[in-house]
C-alpha cells in the first residue's frame, strides 16, 4: 500500500483549519461507543468552547489555553473532544487524559496554549 503525499496531508489540514471547531470534555472515549455525543459532559454551566489554532506544516495546535469552567458536580472528566458545530455536530479528533479526572464538587480545568494538535507529525528520519 502506498503512503499518503505531503501535498494530500497539507490539504487535509487546510481543510480542517478552515472549519469552525468547538472543544469539549468528555467521560469515556468518544471513538469507542456508538455515539461520541453520549460521552460529552453537559450540566452546571459547561459549553463548549470555540478554538483558535496555530498551524504548521501539517499540525494545527489550540493557539490559546482554553479555559473549561463550570464543570458539574460529580463530573468524571477522561479527555477533550472536537465537534464541528457549537451543538451535536460531528466528532473531528479526541485525546484522553493518562488518568481520568474526578470533581466531587464541580470545578475549573484549563488546557494550556498548544496542548490539543490535530494533522500530522513529521516522519522521522
Amino acid at each position: 500500500m502506498g503512503s499518503l503525499s505531503s501535498w494530500l496531508l497539507a490539504q487535509w489540514v487546510d481543510d480542517l483549519e478552515a472549519t469552525d471547531l468547538w472543544l469539549t470534555l468528555v467521560s469515556d472515549d468518544p471513538e469507542g461507543v456508538s455515539d461520541p455525543l453520549t460521552v460529552e459532559i453537559i450540566g452546571g454551566t459547561l459549553t463548549r468552547h470555540q478554538t483558535t489554532w496555530s498551524r504548521t506544516p501539517l499540525l494545527l495546535t489550540t493557539a490559546g489555553s482554553v479555559v473549561f469552567s463550570g464543570i458539574p458536580v460529580g463530573a468524571h472528566v477522561a479527555g477533550i473532544a472536537c465537534f464541528n458545530a457549537d451543538f451535536n455536530g460531528d466528532l473531528v479528533a479526541s485525546d484522553l487524559f493518562p488518568e481520568p479526572v474526578d470533581y466531587p464538587s464541580g470545578g475549573t480545568w484549563v488546557l494550556p496554549t498548544g496542548e490539543f494538535a490535530m494533522g500530522f507529525l513529521p516522519p522521522t528520519p
